[in-house]
């Protein structure tokens, strides 16, 4: 039986799924702190970048901070933002 409800969930689906990028990618590095608590520290950072979204895999989080995400090549330039803390990182793909 052809239920039209179920098709155009389906379909729908379907559609969200093929726009959502195949994959992410996993960057990895280190940044400097530049000013703020702790300036002059290095930091490392592991992350998931699907070309719009970054998620924190390892490392200090990045949910909750303003960010500047460039995308250079195979690396990502990455500044935090976090109430008077700026931090830069420099990560590059590693898959």
């Amino acid at each position: 039986m052809h239920n039209p409800a179920m098709s155009l969930l389906l379909s729908t689906g379907l559609v969200f799924a093929l726009a959502k990028p195949a994959h992410a990618d996993i960057y990895q590095g280190s940044g400097q702190v530049v000013s703020g608590p702790g300036a002059g520290q290095v930091v490392s950072l592991t992350v998931d970048f699907d070309g719009q979204n970054l998620r924190t895999l390892a490392g200090p989080p990045l949910e909750g901070a303003q960010k500047r995400v460039e995308a250079r090549g195979a690396s990502l330039d990455i500044t935090v933002f976090r109430g008077n803390q700026v931090i830069r990182y420099h990560l590059v793909r590693t898959r």
